[in-house]
């Protein structure tokens, strides 16, 4: 997924004329909120995965190290 682009001046010029300014301001923050939410489970899925990422080099260096030893 791209990068997603609120702009809130063109929501307002090209609003629905049904629609009240609140009605749009409410959209826009409810939209908002859920890429908020999705950014914040990808940071946290990316934690994890260096996480896993950081043992699993640990994991390698510490069977280099017994490698080297026994030579």
């Amino acid at each position: 997924m791209g990068p997603k682009i609120v702009n809130i001046k063109d929501r307002f010029k090209n609003k629905d004329p049904n629609k009240s300014r609140e009605d749009v301001m409410e959209e826009t923050i409810n939209e908002l909120a859920g890429l908020s939410n999705e950014l914040a489970k990808q940071v946290y899925d990316l934690t994890i995965s260096q996480q896993r990422l950081a043992k699993i080099i640990g994991n390698q260096n510490k069977e280099i190290e017994k490698l080297k030893k026994g030579r």
